[in-house]
């Protein structure tokens, strides 16, 4: 019998070692820090969390009651929090980093999202005049817009949420 054969007796003999090893790592039930599923599982207990905090938002305002406004504005503060650059220590580019969600960050997504969504529902897409206005008011793009507002509006306020 091969070493491999020896060293691993239940393990197929195309399934090398490390092959094996990714298999593990990658296993659902992993507590590996470096396991994709292990982000899987901080990113769901961190969307359940940040989605909480977005029903909360504004209860007397209908517009914040709807269910695609809610799933929009947990997804904006999820990429926010795993996907936001960061300054590099480095002189190169900056690098992408989880950041930590606080309660109350719904608080400032919610207005920004709502006056890119108010504007792109006021926009008249059949008047010639106003054509560039609709292309910058696309409601396609109403939750790309309302990101980039609150990462911009992050850049001042995040020190505000250490």
């Amino acid at each position: 019998a091969s070493s491999s054969s020896v060293a691993h007796p239940l393990m197929p003999p195309s399934l090398s070692p490390p092959i094996l090893a990714e298999a593990e790592a990658n296993h659902p039930l992993s507590l590996a820090s470096d396991s994709p599923w292990t982000q899987y599982h901080e990113d769901a207990a961190l969307r359940q969390t940040i989605r909480m905090d977005v029903e909360r938002s504004f209860p007397e305002s209908a517009f914040f009651r709807d269910e695609a406004v809610q799933a929009a504005m947990t997804t904006i503060l999820l990429v926010w929090c795993r996907h936001a650059p960061t300054a590099s220590d480095t002189a190169g580019p900056p690098v992408c980093a989880p950041r930590a969600y606080r309660q109350g960050m719904h608080e400032l997504l919610g207005p920004l999202y709502w006056a890119v969504a108010s504007d792109a529902r006021r926009c008249d897409r059949n008047d010639q005049e106003r054509h560039e206005a609709s292309l910058i008011l696309d409601p396609e793009y109403i939750e790309h817009d309302a990101y980039t507002l609150f990462e911009q509006l992050m850049v001042f306020v995040e020190d505000w949420y250490d």
